[in-house]
């Protein structure tokens, strides 16, 4: 229930704003567990709509834009009951915890209670990260907390045209074709052994060389082995245009689509996320989610 008051309360307060912060004493460890969605499992856990496509195409360039990692450091590995629930809240809200991705905690995941575990988060939406500077979590203090670590950062002003900037990147760029498991053996064929081989070569050399290695040798052999992918990809399934955010160019642009139609909308998704409907599929629950 803690979890589902402060989505209702986000419905109320920022239904209107891309830039959402909360930060808090949540309780819960989450340990390495995603906070994310992925393009498949936006397929899989049957929530793919172009709002989450969108949001998703749209973390990818903020978080590469300003080298925000996705894949979390965390140093408290346990994950507890309000883990799992906080994750979930996370993912169905599109906010993404700044822990360990920002400012001196970045790829670090320090703890944030004396006690070794990790509680205190700083979650946002993906048009904050833009915006978020100087994250840090401070050694402890008694003066502040009796168990918590200070933390703290800074908020720049937003840039209010960022938004438009990132769709126009996103819909000048062509993007692959979804996976088709008809074109497995195509795409295997079109991986270019030559590539692999000096990947192979490079991996080797970095092998010999671990207490000399530099980060950026390791980017580059990650982006050559991404790159290696994409380009059988795009030889076997093809390119497609990445056309514009549907809620840009529907019913969201609409005069009649007022403040109760978002707060509607979002009501109606979040009895979903209560899987009422799912679970006894009955005309009758079906019309108590509207």
């Amino acid at each position: 229930m803690f979890f589902l008051e402060i989505e209702h309360e986000l419905i109320n307060l920022a239904q209107d704003s891309k830039h959402v912060c909360l930060i808090g004493d949540f309780n819960a460890r989450t340990g390495h567990l995603p906070d994310f969605f992925t393009p498949d499992s936006l397929f899989t856990g049957n929530v793919c709509d172009d709002f989450s496509f969108s949001e998703t195409r749209v973390r990818s360039v903020v978080f590469e834009k300003f080298s925000i990692p996705l894949q979390r450091t965390v140093q408290d590995v346990i994950v507890n009951n309000f883990g799992y629930k906080f994750k979930e809240f996370c993912k169905n809200n599109d906010l993404y915890i700044v822990n360990s991705r920002l400012g001196s905690d970045k790829d670090i995941g320090s703890i944030t209670c004396r006690y070794r575990i990790t509680v205190d988060y700083v979650i946002a939406s993906v048009n904050i990260f833009e915006v978020l500077q100087d994250f840090d979590i401070h050694d402890f203090c008694n003066l502040y907390s009796d168990v918590h670590k200070p933390v703290s950062f800074t908020i720049s002003r937003p840039n209010h045209q960022s938004d438009r900037r990132y769709e126009t990147h996103i819909e000048s760029q062509p993007g692959v074709k979804l996976w088709c498991p008809d074109k497995t053996g195509q795409f295997c064929y079109n991986i270019n052994l030559s590539d692999v081989k000096a990947i192979e070569h490079s991996l080797n050399e970095l092998s010999c060389n671990i207490p000399t290695a530099r980060e950026a040798d390791i980017t580059k052999i990650a982006k050559d082995i991404s790159n290696l992918f994409i380009n059988a990809a795009q030889e076997s399934l093809g390119l497609q245009k990445n056309l514009p955010p549907k809620h840009n160019a529907c019913n969201f642009n609409k005069p009649w689509f007022n403040k109760d139609c978002r707060t509607a909308g979002k009501k109606y998704h979040l009895a979903k996320k209560k899987k009422i409907h799912n679970i006894h599929k009955t005309v009758e629950n079906k019309v108590n989610l509207v």
